[in-house]
């Protein structure tokens, strides 16, 4: 009690200054990592709507910190090829494979998106090569199906 009565002249004094510090915080920390902690949660959560809204409000993406900057490019993959736009979705997933993922799983995860997406502009080589590469890239059980099914299409396609 006696420490908050001491305190709060300097607190009063000073509250503008630690107010404005927790503004800039704030913007420093959004710059570095954006909207995509949130973004992933909701992908997490297959709520795919709310995660291609919180990635699209990462305005400058050249400032986030390397660790999400891979999963950016990711979503923004994932955001393109859900609107048929297949050659900036190459693009961001290209991105993507450049910027270092935290996991390896993410990592296949990638190689199978840019797969299914050339298997849609027809490049039916190119797309068995990343299968190719996502499957020999260690990952969780659950991406085997979807590895399989992109497989199928090719064989079916191809």
């Amino acid at each position: 009690m006696l420490i908050i009565v001491l305190l709060t002249p300097i607190l009063k004094r000073y509250s503008a200054f630690w107010i404005i510090s927790a503004i800039i915080l704030i913007i420093i920390i959004f710059l570095r990592y954006g909207s995509i902690f949130i973004a992933s949660y909701y992908f997490q959560m297959k709520n795919f709507k709310r995660g291609f809204l919180f990635t699209k409000l990462t305005i400058l993406p050249q400032f986030l910190s390397k660790s999400v900057k891979g999963y950016y490019y990711l979503y923004k993959g994932m955001i393109e090829r859900n609107e048929d736009r297949l050659e900036k979705a190459e693009v961001y997933f290209n991105k993507a494979l450049k910027s270092k993922m935290r996991t390896s799983n993410d990592s296949a995860l990638v190689y199978a998106y840019l797969s299914e997406v050339l298997q849609l502009k027809g490049s039916q080589s190119e797309a068995k090569k990343y299968i190719q590469l996502a499957k020999d890239t260690p990952h969780k059980d659950i991406l085997d199906d979807y590895l399989q099914k992109l497989e199928d299409k090719i064989k079916y396609n191809g």
